[in-house]
């Protein structure tokens, strides 16, 4: 049976990961709630989508259009516009997702009967959306695997493909709630990741503009995620005699660290024209009265809590996390980039990230994280004894989780309110069980908002 795992070829596991995918999504049909609760276009997408129908449907990008009936866009999760000092209507998120979205939207909005009543939010947009997701999960997976091919066997990479796709919350990203950026910002580091090897291999002009891209879209979606840039600066660096030799590699390729600067620059362009048009700032906050807490990190919460714990919610990363330790070459890189962003992560205000399934933000970094866990299953593998003592944990992971992704759809696993209590009384069940809600305990948004515990 292990000698047949290991004669299995990555391309074919990738073909099937995603065939599988495809086929859980046409299962679930997200897009049909459209217009509906649970529709996909709602909440943080709500803001991420604003840009394509505010500018190509209803030609007005201030939304000014919003104020001539607010009370039925806010309560059909239209539009959200934070209000500027000087009284514009401004979209909370930054629009690197709508760029994404674009090419689907497009589609949409040339086939679609309807639109000029739904105004963008029908069912043919979701849909074509969710398009966009699969075929953005696809360019993951094809750059994903290439990376890793480099550094791994391609067994090793098989497995570790497997791993990913189905024993983490990537994903219920990808099937449940395939609009939110999760599977685009895994596709962006996966890009990142696999040009980055390129151009510590061969520093040319072209990798050098596509990391400036990629970097800057990946900026734009999600700015802290910008952090990423560590990993470029750090790739394969082992020890200080490397960093010298880094060093001089940068002065050497001066005119093409300006390239990788002026492309990124190039994709944020757009939003601080955007921001300064409409609020008189290049640079604005959106986020009123919302902040980070740098003196009281919510790490321990963020890592191991009922409430939304990482770990505890996908277990199999912690492998990941001990393969990284086993990662010669990748380590310091790999570190350099999730020790800050972990930081940063759970200094948020609101900690948890509301409404979701595990900790969704460290899911941008999976990428990153498939090192460990391709460095822990290469070591694994060297003997018998391991190589089925570790299949076995990660096969039980794997079914693990998909249970949970099933009780996190079925309401089992609350979006922002699981204690002990609760966790434990459904635990192993499919559906909520009687006295199941009064286990829960809900944050307290205002203290949380002060700095403070949200219990």
């Amino acid at each position: 049976m292990l000698d047949l795992i290991k004669k299995i070829r990555s391309i074919h596991v990738m073909v099937v990961v995603v065939l599988l995918l495809i086929g859980t999504v046409i299962k679930f049909s997200p897009w049909q709630n459209a217009g509906k609760s649970g529709k996909l276009i709602a909440w943080d997408v709500t803001s991420y989508y604003a840009y394509l129908p505010a500018t190509f449907i209803e030609k007005d990008i201030r939304l000014t259009f919003v104020e001539k009936d607010s009370t039925f866009y806010h309560e059909h999760q239209m539009y959200w516009p934070e209000t500027a000092p000087n009284g514009s209507k401004v979209i909370k998120t930054t629009m690197g997702l709508s760029f994404l979205y674009s090419p689907f939207f497009f589609v949409a909005d040339a086939i679609d009967d309807d639109s000029s009543k739904a105004r963008g939010f029908s069912e043919t947009f979701e849909f074509w959306l969710v398009i966009s997701s699969l075929f953005f999960t696809i360019l993951g997976a094809i750059f994903l695997r290439s990376f890793l091919l480099k550094h791994f066997t391609d067994h090793v990479v098989s497995l570790t493909l497997i791993s990913i796709y189905f024993g983490t919350n990537l994903f219920y990203y990808i099937t449940v709630e395939p609009l939110m950026p999760h599977a685009y910002n895994f596709f962006l580091i996966s890009l990142f990741l696999y040009f980055t090897d390129r151009w510590h291999n061969c520093s040319t002009f072209r990798n050098s503009l596509v990391i400036g891209l990629t970097l800057g879209l990946i900026t734009l979606i999600r700015p802290v995620n910008g952090v990423v840039l560590l990993f470029f600066l750090t790739y394969q660096l082992e020890g200080i005699t490397k960093f010298k030799n880094r060093l001089k590699l940068f002065y050497e390729k001066l005119p093409l660290l300006l390239v990788i600067s002026l492309a990124a620059m190039l994709m944020l362009l757009p939003q601080l024209i955007y921001w300064k048009s409409l609020t008189g700032q290049f640079i604005y906050n959106s986020y009123s009265g919302e902040q980070f807490f740098f003196t009281n990190p919510h790490i321990i919460d963020g890592l191991f809590s009922y409430r939304k714990g990482w770990l505890l919610y996908t277990p199999i990363m912690i492998f990941g996390l001990i393969g990284l330790g086993l990662s010669i070459k990748n380590r310091i890189s790999s570190l350099i980039v999730l020790v800050p962003t972990v930081y940063i992560m759970f200094s948020w205000w609101n900690w948890w990230y509301g409404g979701s399934f595990g900790c969704r933000p460290i899911i941008d970094f999976y990428p990153i994280l498939a090192i460990g866990l391709g460095s822990l299953l290469s070591k694994a593998l060297e003997t018998k004894w391991s190589k089925f003592s570790t299949l076995s944990i990660f096969g039980l992971l794997i079914c693990f989780n998909l249970f949970q992704t099933l009780q996190k759809k079925s309401d089992a696993i609350h979006w922002e309110s699981m204690t002990k209590e609760a966790y434990w009384h459904n635990f192993l069940h499919r559906y909520p069980q009687p006295g199941y809600q009064e286990k829960l305990h809900h944050p307290d948004i205002e203290k949380a908002k002060q700095g403070f515990d949200e219990y």
